[in-house]
């Protein structure tokens, strides 16, 4: 089962909150136009400017944006990508935890 996270670049991380055994994750940057973006993201997020979607399965993660994209957007998918979740969420670090009790 190919686990999938979806999330959307719209307020800030907190770049402690990675798990300490957070596997280190292939990262492809995807710019696209921003039709491709909502068609990606907008479930996800009500006005997304760019997602980065985890795969546990095959240990990647894809950053989706525009070709357009700020320096601080891409590195907070990054951050993402590292494992971080936004202030006062978990959702990357409960989707971990519960691959790893699957496997």
């Amino acid at each position: 089962v190919i686990l999938a996270l979806l999330l959307s670049g719209c307020t800030t991380i907190d770049q402690g909150s990675a798990p300490r055994d957070w596997p280190r994750l292939a990262i492809d940057v995807r710019k696209v136009s921003y039709l491709e973006v909502l068609k990606r993201c907008s479930k996800y997020s009500p006005a997304p400017i760019a997602c980065a979607e985890i795969h546990f399965r095959t240990m990647t993660c894809e950053i989706w944006v525009t070709p357009d994209v700020s320096k601080w957007v891409l590195n907070h998918e990054f951050g993402h990508c590292g494992g971080a979740d936004h202030y006062g969420e978990s959702t990357l670090r409960d989707a971990w935890a519960s691959y790893k009790e699957k496997r």
